[in-house]
């Protein structure tokens, strides 16, 4: 389940294996609230995207400074942090999830990384499992990585 803490510890994770660098232009895909934003080491360039306008308003109100927006991302990132925004069934699926990946790599200079559900007791949650993510990132030409990140996360990681 969902916990604060959790989020946090999904958080430093990305952060750590993205290590974005002053200048580097990083999205954050899937924003909700913005808090990730207060994450970023300084001199980072952060761009917050979320489909949900009343997300992106609150991310606004409560992270001023911060650029956010609704409108799909269309430029190319050095780094690309999705910290769970694949993970809820409604109205989504694992084949939108792969799609939205592989669209969000070929805009990527450096490094994508993002947190996905891979528990099985959550009926609202999709559950992804290491060979989802492996037959995936074969078919990219990325370095990658799979890693079981807490108990039920996994921690996907594409670099060039």
């Amino acid at each position: 389940m969902w916990s604060e803490h959790g989020q946090k510890e999904r958080f430093a994770a990305v952060l750590e294996t993205l290590e974005p660098q002053p200048g580097e232009l990083l999205l954050d895909f899937g924003c909700g609230t913005g808090l990730f934003s207060t994450w970023m080491p300084h001199g980072v360039v952060y761009v917050g995207y979320d489909w949900s306008h009343g997300m992106v308003e609150r991310a606004r109100q409560d992270h001023p400074g911060r650029t956010f927006t609704d409108s799909p991302p269309s430029d190319a990132f050095d780094v690309v942090a999705c910290v769970g925004p694949f993970n809820l069934v409604d109205g989504w699926s694992k084949q939108q999830t792969w799609d939205t990946l592989a669209d969000l790599w070929g805009r990527c200079n450096r490094a994508l990384a993002v947190c996905l559900y891979s528990g099985e007791h959550d009926p609202d949650c999709i559950s992804y499992r290491d060979s989802d993510c492996i037959t995936f990132c074969k078919t990219t030409g990325a370095v990658w990585t799979v890693e079981r990140h807490r108990s039920n996360d996994l921690l996907l990681v594409l670099r060039r």
